[in-house]
């Protein structure tokens, strides 16, 4: 059996908060590859085999959403998680349209919300 379940692309600019999530979800046995720009983030995505995009909507260059429909243009359909303190209409219909799995309005409960998003968002993905 692995050791890890999971590879996680964690796309986050706030680098406490981001800290923060790489260290709940180490304890959760995932291997996690974290960024603070979607723009260096792309090129992880090339060198690794990621199971599941975590990242936040709102980041300094390019948006989160702008990133992950970047990738759909490019084929790719890696599962995403959106994280945003917004939860207005347009943005909820923008990660629909990218194809994010899920949508977690911050603050968010680690244990009651983050894991079993994740965990659900996996399951769908690896039957």
């Amino acid at each position: 059996m692995e050791d890890k379940k999971a590879t996680i692309l964690l796309l986050e600019d706030e680098s406490g908060f981001r800290a923060l999530l790489k260290e709940i979800l180490d304890g959760a046995d995932y291997n996690v590859i974290d960024y603070g720009i979607a723009e260096e983030a792309l090129g992880a995505l090339a060198e690794n085999d990621v199971d599941l995009i975590l990242l936040d909507h709102y980041l300094p260059g390019i948006t989160g959403l702008d990133f992950l429909g970047q990738l759909r243009e490019k084929g790719d359909e890696t599962p995403a998680i959106v994280m945003t303190i917004s939860d207005d209409l347009p943005t909820v219909v923008s990660a629909i349209r990218v194809q994010a799995v899920d949508f977690l309005r911050k603050p968010f409960g680690a244990v009651e919300e983050l894991l079993p998003a994740i965990e659900k968002c996996l399951s769908k993905t690896h039957l």
